[in-house]
């Protein structure tokens, strides 16, 4: 494999990696509709026991900041 094949191959992978986030966001925003404990999802992958992409929440109490 050359250093341009590979390059497309980490682009490829990025994508699905990216991808794969947001299906998974979509997941919770459904679990969250049907009432699961989605703040705890994020709380277990927070200690390290849930093994799947990070969920890309905001929780209602974080205020975004204006900078």
């Amino acid at each position: 494999m050359n250093d341009e094949q590979f390059s497309i191959l980490m682009e490829v992978l990025g994508g699905l990696y990216i991808q794969s986030l947001r299906n998974y966001d979509l997941l919770c925003l459904i679990g969250d509709k049907l009432e699961a404990d989605v703040v705890e999802l994020k709380n277990l992958h927070e200690r390290g026991y849930v093994l799947a992409p990070d969920p890309a929440l905001r929780i209602d109490d974080e205020k975004p900041s204006n900078n």
